[in-house]
């Protein structure tokens, strides 16, 4: 499975779970780089083609959805991948987010779903 090449930005509040996610997903070839605020994210968003955020991020009235939408008026051919921890399998996707993950997050399914962002 080869996915280098893909700028993956993600974007978690939760220290362990941004050192954990780069450690993961670079084993599977997967540059992967990651931010634990809101505003750190804005301020790199237009590097990258894929955004993977947390939608419980939370500042000020900031969040996963904010940053999603700030991220597809950047790079409309970007691919957001939403992550969350509410368990909201049936929760209808904006149309700003290519596909949503409940937590905990299965690897094989979030590498597959950065090999689709590739291949988009």
């Amino acid at each position: 499975m080869n996915i280098s090449g893909v700028r993956v930005l993600y974007v978690d509040d939760q220290n362990d779970m941004c050192d954990l996610m780069v450690l993961l997903m670079g084993h599977h070839g997967v540059e992967l780089d990651a931010v634990r605020t809101f505003d750190e994210a804005v301020k790199v968003l237009h590097l990258y083609k894929v955004l993977i955020t947390d939608q419980d991020l939370s500042c000020c009235g900031k969040n996963g959805n904010l940053l999603a939408k700030m991220f597809k008026e950047l790079r409309p051919d970007g691919f957001v991948i939403m992550v969350t921890g509410w368990g909201q399998e049936d929760r209808p996707v904006d149309e700003h987010i290519n596909t949503c993950m409940i937590k905990p997050i299965d690897l094989p399914t979030m590498v597959k779903a950065v090999q689709d962002a590739q291949a988009a």
